[in-house]
């Protein structure tokens, strides 16, 4: 792979859509962040493993900018984001998407927002997968 992989636009590009959302601190309580383990499908009881992974991962990208570091977070993006089909998270992301965006219908930017980011975390899990040792060969 050609440079770091802060300098991959895709790498950029999934940083973004990460920070549209609300803060993912670990060391504090997030009211969004709770809702949303809570609503996901694999219904976690409150939102510290998910905060957790999205402060670390994203900070280990940016200090270590490694591309093992590509791959947890774009592992833990597709757990956590791969539900553009459950409705009540979709519109969850509308309520904390930016005023200027008025959906047409209820759960739409969200969905759209979902789906970036699934498609940005697989596009960058394969490209990181591809450069790991091959046990199989």
């Amino acid at each position: 792979m050609d440079g770091t992989p802060l300098s991959h636009p895709d790498v950029r590009l999934l940083l973004d859509l990460l920070g549209m959302a609300p803060p993912a601190r670990h060391t504090g309580r997030s009211e969004f962040w709770a809702d949303y383990a809570r609503a996901h499908p694999r219904a976690w009881s409150d939102e510290f493993y998910i905060v957790e992974k999205l402060d670390i991962w994203p900070r280990m990208l940016r200090e270590r900018n490694g591309w093992n570091d590509v791959l947890r977070l774009s592992a833990y993006c597709l757990m956590f984001f791969d539900v553009e089909k459950h409705e009540k998270l979709c519109v969850m992301m509308d309520r904390v998407a930016s005023a200027e965006l008025s959906p047409s219908e209820p759960g739409a930017v969200g969905r759209r927002w979902l789906r970036s980011i699934n498609e940005v975390a697989w596009r960058l899990y394969v490209l990181a997968e591809s450069q790991r040792p091959r046990s199989h060969e």
